[in-house]
């Protein structure tokens, strides 16, 4: 099938980046919809293109419009709507790996890399973009927009693809599983870029024509009963 994949605003540098993702999937699908003017729909998105696909899919379920497919791929969210239990694993397991390396690192690197991380931690707080040092970018842009954007329950299915090498906090099971109807998890051979490289995005490509053919198969026989009730149009 044709694809339709839409470059952010902000990337050729002649208009500001969008910080909302509610605002980016506004304008994806005023793109989408002068190619497709109806369902049913097919999206992908990747990291936090996922969650721009996914409000895509919500506005058009909310417009009666059919989303045939919705594939995140390796998304993660916000840690403020992280599980408790979720964030103090990953708080945890981040300091567990700081105090590891302090207990193997020689003693004259410790105050180096002791120093090091604190300034990493006290400039998050006062400037957790990077703003004070550099303007907004389309990739700080959508950082600010993924640290805003909480996800309302869907009511349909979404597959997800894992990175093998879990390289951020995206656990299908912990952030997606009670905010979809439906959750479908499979593997992602690579890290969460890497994903998309050679020569792992060949295999991934396979997996996605998969299920986009599948979807496709469902959708088509979703349609079928519709279109026998329609009365035949006579030849003249």
């Amino acid at each position: 099938m044709p694809v339709l994949a839409i470059e952010p605003r902000g990337v050729d540098g002649s208009s500001p980046p969008d910080t909302e993702i509610e605002e980016m999937a506004k304008a994806n699908l005023a793109q989408v919809q002068t190619v497709q003017a109806t369902g049913p729909y097919f999206l992908a998105g990747h990291s936090s293109g996922g969650l721009v696909a996914f409000e895509m899919a919500q506005r058009l379920i909310e417009a009666k419009e059919k989303v045939a497919c919705l594939l995140l791929l390796d998304t993660g969210l916000s840690q403020r709507y992280w599980p408790l239990f979720y964030y103090l694993k990953i708080i945890g397991g981040r300091w567990h790996g700081h105090l590891m390396m302090l207990l193997t690192i020689p003693a004259r690197d410790k105050t180096k890399y002791f120093m090091h991380n604190l300034r990493k931690f006290l400039r998050g707080l006062y400037d957790p973009y990077g703003l004070k040092r550099m303007p907004i970018d389309v990739t700080i842009a959508s950082r600010i927009a993924g640290d805003r954007y909480c996800p309302k329950f869907y009511s349909d299915k979404v597959i997800f693809f894992r990175a093998s090498v879990e390289e951020i906090p995206a656990d299908p099971e912990a952030l997606w599983r009670n905010r979809v109807s439906d959750l479908e998890i499979q593997s992602a051979t690579g890290g969460h870029n890497t994903m998309l490289d050679l020569p792992n995005v060949s295999r991934l490509a396979d997996d996605i024509s998969a299920c986009l053919m599948k979807a496709s198969a469902d959708a088509a026989l979703a349609l079928a009963p519709q279109q026998r009730g329609r009365p035949k149009k006579s030849a003249v």
